[in-house]
């Protein structure tokens, strides 16, 4: 499927959810969320500076507060959201 993100949107992969630690189950209110996840594109009106540090797809830190929206796609959980959003590129 083609995907295309539009204006200032960046498009982040968020790492699988693990819901046990050491074989316990922990209830999906326990697990911690280290708002952090993969950039997999990006759209027209990123600068471009921004965009030839997004190009190699690198894992970030966000905003615990973004403006955007979690969606998911054939199972796989995504952010859309400002590319001023995110606050490191690790």
């Amino acid at each position: 499927m083609s995907m295309n993100v539009i204006h200032e949107n960046v498009m982040v992969q968020l790492p699988k959810k693990v819901d046990t630690v050491n074989g316990v189950y922990m209830p999906e209110e326990e697990t911690v969320n280290k708002f952090e996840g993969t950039v997999i594109r990006f759209g027209e009106s990123v600068p471009e500076a921004v965009q030839m540090q997004l190009a190699s797809k690198p894992k970030v830190k966000y905003k615990e507060y973004y403006d955007g929206k979690d969606i998911t796609i054939d199972g796989i959980d995504y952010i859309v959201m400002n590319f001023k959003d995110i606050l490191i590129i690790l």
